[in-house]
Formats: C-alpha cells, structure tokens, sequence
C-alpha cells in the first residue's frame, strides 16, 4: 500500500508542475463559443478536512512530521486540487433538510435547483423534470461521459442524466442512463442486474437483463482489464466501462484495497478523457464522481477516506494534464456535494497532538476488515448461546487487528481493552447493546445507544477505526453527513466565475456560463 500512495503522490506532483507553468499565461478570452471541454469532478462526502488530513498523510508518506511547517509546505505532499488557481466555497442545504444528502445535493450540482433530499433531477413538488449540465452539453453537440467509483445508477452519476423522485429507483435511474445517448460511462457497476423495466423502456430487447438493454440502446459493454485499457489507444464511442472486480453495492473497490495492476478512479478518468476527445471537434463534458470517500466517511474510516481522496486527486491530474494540452478551451471544476462523518483534525484526548505517521499502519478498509472479522467468526462456530463473560479476544483477532492497524493489544490501557473486548462480544454473539440511558438528547437509529456506538456497521470493526482514529488526532462526529460549506477549486475558461462564497446551485449555474449555455437554469426537461 505504501508503495502505491508513494507512486500516485508523485504521479499528481508531475501534473501539477506541469499545470503550474501552464498558468502563467494569459488567461483565454471569454468568446462566444465557451468553454469546449469541461470536466467536473465531485469527491462524494469530501470537505476541506478530507483535503487537509490527506496531505498530512503525504507528509508522513514522504518522511515528514506535519508537525513541522516546513515539512507540509513541501510541494510533494500537496495535492493537485491545491494548486488551482481559483477557489470558492458553497452552502449544501437541501429543501426539506439543513443536511442534505446526495441525491438533493447532486441534483443541485448537476441542474442548478434545489431538491428534497432523496430526489433526482426533479424540482420539489416533483412535477417538473431539469435538464443536467452535461445534457446542455449534449444538445449543444459536445460528447459526455460519466464516471464514478460506485455503482454508475447512484445518486450523484444519476444525477447528471436522471429524473426520478427516489433515488432508491435504481432500474429506473438505469433505463434513463440507456436512453441518454451519453458517450462513455465508466467505473462501478449497476444495481439491478436485471429488471422488468428494462425489456418495457426497450421492446426489442429478448431479455431483461441490464447488458442487454445498453447493448441493445447502441453501446458496447466491457468488463475486462485489457479491454477497458485499450481505449486509450483505440477510443470507442458509446461505452461501458466497468472494472472487472467489484466490492459490495456494485462498488470499485477502495484504493486501499485495489490491487496493483487493476484499474482506479484515476486512469479510468483518463480512458473516459481519451474516449471523448477522440476525433471529436465539438467538444466534452465529463463528470467524475469520486464516490467512496463518502462511504468510508461514513464507516469513519481513516485510510479508506484517505486513500479515496488521493485517487480521487490524481483523477484531477488527469484533468490538468488534458488541461496542459487545451488550456485556452478546457474548464475543469471541483468540489464536493456535502461532508459525511464529521471528520476533524483534533481530538478530545490527545488534546493538540496529531500523529500522521501512525496512518501509514493501516491495510485495508474497514470493508475488507469487517470481512475478515466474518470470516473469523464463521470459523470459530459459535453455538446459539454466546457466553460474553467467559469469551474473549484471542490471540488470532488481536493479531488481525495489529496486523492491519497496528494497534497491539497488549499495550493498551484496560479502559481501551475494555472497549475492544465489548465491540469483540457484540460482533461474535449478534446481540444489540441495549442500555437504558443514552446521552442526553440522543435519539438517532433503531436502538439508539447500539447505534450511537457503532452505527450500524460491525461493532470490533468500528471500535477499531475509532481507536485508530484517535492514535491518529483524528476524531469523527457522526456515521452520516453534515451540513459544514464546502470548497469548490477551478481552472481554465472562465475559472472566475467559481470564486467566492455561494450556493451548490450556483455551481451549475456558472458551469452552463461558461459553456454559454442559452438557457437559463434551472432549466425544464419538459
């Protein structure tokens, strides 16, 4: 894993400098025809503090102490997405709800309207249809392209080309991704494998299975390593892409658990760029989603968020690379759609102290530990009746744990023993805690005070990422999201208009500006 970080960190750096000499030219006149390649990228559940506690894990990759000033301001540990030239910041809220979610929050980013949280593409009441910035885009003759690291019917990717009002409507999200005419997805898989809905939207098809449907609507579907990387040297229009191995919810797996030779987030922005400009005159939008750093977020869940997030830069790199190539024609636009975890550079009990290197002891994501964990218990058979008092960890959990976070047992103190041994008993027995009282105020999941602790995910897998976390100086809030401003960086043509503080909505406002766009937005689908 080391090796691997150390190779993406200096891949960005050589995208940056390239960029950085780049940016020193005048910047392209505002001429009527826009901007002609856009590529938008959206780091799912990503904040400032996502940012900052990545670079301070560059720092500590490259042998420095983020301690030391001198040590962060090392143009290695910065990322790609800190160097743009141009930055803002924007409020999230959702219509219904001060802390939205991805659906509302792409909806805004993607068509420049507010939403309820739960809805695609439509307005509130969910009578009237919007049309995304990539489908402006598309009827202004550009190609477009999707890519994300989960599945490509998820919220924010649906966004760009959906009108549903739940975003749980995964068949539906699909068939209006088939029907959308859209040059190129890539990444994550689909949902719903197969679905009567899908022989409904498309009649000729024989089947009702998802492959068929696209295949049928006129695009080719890959699955294979070698095939997806070919694109780069023998583009194709009308794409599938989706990465051979998949983790759970039809997902990429996360960088931290991705193996060497297998296609990220970042080379698969790359194959999807190559893709769209391929003889092409009119130009592209690109939207990449980088969508599991909101699902670790939400298993607060260091490296897993960590990792995401550099990936999720190097797929900037891709971007200033193309950049380098178009500087007087490309925008390229990034933010995040909300903050999920509460993640925050300080805790309680280690009061200023932060410990960077201490990141560099973890393996893999809390997914890949959560399996470990069943397949341990699965191994150890335990009967219907679990004795919690008389049970406890074993040498081989205590070495699991040292092994992928370094966290040995035998050193903690007993209140930190105690804490592992309880989350160890509610994972082996299956048991909820089911305390009486619970902090003052606290009302949130099923059984609030399990949930409190552990947040629905596996118990000694939390307690881990928990403690793990604050040996770091890491601390989290919350398993869901928040409602903190989010940073919004760009470059190139018309990069002016993302500076300042304002709404998500703004965002696709101001990226349907500098495609002059006639429209304006929010625009009716209808």
């Amino acid at each position: 894993m080391k090796k691997f970080f150390q190779s993406c960190a200096f891949a960005g750096l050589t995208a940056a400098l390239a960029f950085s000499a780049t940016s020193l030219q005048a910047r392209p006149s505002r001429e009527t025809v826009g901007a002609k390649y856009v590529i938008f990228l959206i780091g799912d559940g990503m904040a400032s503090v996502q940012i900052q506690a990545a670079e301070a894990y560059l720092v500590a990759l490259n042998g420095g102490d983020a301690n030391i000033a001198t040590d962060v301001d090392q143009p290695q540990n910065r990322l790609n997405m800190n160097l743009l030239p141009v930055a803002g910041i924007n409020t999230t809220y959702a219509t219904d709800r001060f802390i939205t979610d991805s659906a509302a929050a792409g909806t805004a980013l993607a068509t420049g309207s507010k939403t309820l949280v739960g809805t695609i593409g439509k307005d509130s009441s969910l009578s009237t249809n919007f049309k995304s910035v990539a489908e402006l885009a598309q009827e202004k003759g550009y190609k477009v392209g999707v890519v994300s690291s989960v599945s490509l019917d998820h919220a924010t990717p649906g966004a760009f080309y959906a009108n549903v009002d739940s975003r749980n409507s995964y068949e539906l999200v699909a068939v209006q991704a088939a029907q959308s005419g859209f040059n190129f997805f890539g990444g994550g898989g689909w949902k719903r494998a197969s679905n009567n809905a899908y022989p409904t939207a498309f009649p000729a098809m024989e089947g009702d299975t998802l492959n068929e449907m696209f295949e049928v609507a006129g695009y080719s579907m890959l699955n294979d390593t070698a095939s997806i990387r070919a694109l780069k040297t023998t583009p194709q229009d009308m794409v599938v892409c989706t990465v051979p191995v998949l983790q759970s919810s039809s997902a990429m797996p996360y960088e931290i658990d991705r193996a060497e030779d297998a296609i990220s987030l970042a080379e698969m922005t790359e194959i999807a760029i190559d893709c769209l400009y391929d003889n092409n005159n009119s130009g592209f939008f690109l939207m990449v989603e980088g969508g599991k750093i909101d699902w670790a977020c939400h298993a607060n869940d260091a490296m897993g968020t960590i990792g995401d997030t550099i990936d999720f830069d190097n797929a900037v790199g891709k971007a200033i690379a193309f950049y380098n190539e178009h500087p007087n024609e490309t925008l390229i636009v990034v933010t995040g759609d909300h903050e999920t975890g509460g993640l925050t550079i300080g805790f309680s009990g280690r009061g200023y102290e932060t410990t960077f290197a201490n990141l560099l002891n973890q393996q893999m994501s809390y997914e890949a530990f959560t399996g470990a964990v069943y397949a341990y218990k699965a191994n150890m058979n335990f009967g219907e009746t679990y004795d919690a008092g008389s049970t406890n960890m074993d040498d081989t959990i205590k070495t699991l744990i040292a092994d992928n976070f370094g966290i040995v047992y035998d050193s903690l103190s007993d209140y930190r023993k105690e804490r592992l041994e309880d989350a160890f008993d509610r994972s082996m027995s299956g048991a909820p805690v089911n305390e009486t009282s619970a902090p003052s105020g606290y009302t949130g999941g099923t059984n609030s005070v399990d949930y409190l602790y552990y947040g629905g995910y596996d118990a000694l897998t939390m307690e881990v990422c928990h403690q793990f976390g604050q040996d770091t100086g890491l601390g989290w809030t919350t398993y869901s999201h928040t409602a903190v401003p989010i940073p919004v960086m760009a470059m190139g043509y018309d990069e002016y208009r993302f500076n300042g503080f304002y709404d998500n909505t703004d965002i696709a406002k101001s990226i349907a500006a500098a495609m002059r766009v006639s429209e304006t937005l929010p625009a009716s689908a209808e």
